[in-house]
């Protein structure tokens, strides 16, 4: 199997279906965060998996809280750090100070942090999943035939900023570009909460579907997207925002950016998707409306005059480039 979260239709296989007693499914797996809704209303978000990069820590408690911010506004999160048995203590001090940091900046609370070393680990990684006993902005996971697609911000703002803040991969990108520009792309993290727009849009009627673009990226997003609503799209790929130093340092380090870490931006399905984005622009956020959903089953990217056909992403390039 492929590093990264394993795909649903294999999950659903080999797992759901030998799970009968005391699983806690009374909402469903809800695409994007993965949010479990237990009998007493507590929501718990999808584990988020972060590999090794400087700003790991930061990044755990950031993309747990993104993946329940589609239901709730975090409490606490709970972290998991696995160490090869190599990394030296002085690291693992880092981590602890930037989840903190980070939490506090949230306004959230580390509910746990547990280490282990695992030899032959082949590299670092976290496990982070965030937790509230209340709910926080109302459901809207089901796509209708018709409505404007959006993404807030920009794709791979997360994939981004983890790959410059590699060691290896920063040493690299230095030789192509100035360190300023590698340091604006570290400084993407900055921009990954999902709080603000979620905010904004919580209550407006008009939307169907929100949900975090985490792993695999834009593409592996709009797949679970469609697949969860049984819609089809057409997206036009120039429309997809991408800040330019995203676009750089892919082409340097010759990454796709479409099925690259997300987090930090939503997609939102809505009838009227000029109102969502004034919405969203009078508090300071850039969208943009990159398609549309139809009622048909096609996945269609449309590039100027060519046409192609979505095939399911299987991996995210954040675990081949760090993992």
């Amino acid at each position: 199997m492929k590093t990264g979260r394993m795909p649903e239709n294999i999950w659903k296989r080999s797992v759901r279906k030998n799970l009968d007693h005391g699983f806690l499914d009374k909402e469903g797996i809800c695409d994007g965060g993965t949010v479990i809704s237990c009998d007493s209303n507590y929501f718990v978000s999808e584990m988020c998996m972060v590999p090794m990069c400087h700003c790991m820590g930061r990044m755990a408690v950031i993309l747990s809280a993104n993946a329940l911010a589609v239901r709730a506004k975090a409490e606490y999160t709970e972290i998991e750090l696995m160490l090869d048995g190599r990394t030296p203590e002085e690291y693992v001090s880092h981590i602890a100070k930037d989840a903190d940091s980070q939490a506090k900046d949230l306004g959230i609370k580390i509910g746990g942090f547990n280490v282990h070393v695992l030899p032959g680990l082949k590299r670092p990684y976290i496990l982070a999943s965030a937790f509230s006993s209340k709910e926080t902005f109302t459901k809207h996971d089901r796509a209708k035939p018709g409505q404007d697609i959006i993404i807030t911000k920009w794709a791979a703002l997360s994939g981004t900023a983890m790959i410059a803040s590699d060691k290896g991969c920063r040493e690299e990108l230095l030789k192509q570009y100035p360190e300023e520009y590698i340091n604006r792309a570290e400084a993407f993290i900055d921009y990954l909460s999902v709080y603000d727009e979620m905010s904004v849009i919580n209550d407006n009627d008009t939307i169907g579907y929100i949900s975090p673009v985490s792993e695999t990226g834009i593409y592996g997003r709009l797949w679970n997207m469609a697949e969860r609503s049984g819609v089809g799209f057409n997206i036009d790929l120039n429309k997809i925002p991408f800040r330019q130093e995203t676009i750089e340092i892919c082409n340097g380090l010759d990454i796709d950016p479409y099925i690259l870490s997300s987090s930090g931006s939503l997609l939102i399905t809505s009838d009227d998707g000029p109102e969502i984005i004034k919405a969203l622009s009078s508090a300071g956020i850039p969208a943009e409306i990159i398609g549309r959903t139809t009622d048909k089953n096609d996945k269609l990217i449309i590039n100027k005059d060519e046409e192609r056909y979505l095939t399911k992403p299987q991996s995210d390039e954040i675990y081949r480039i760090l993992g």
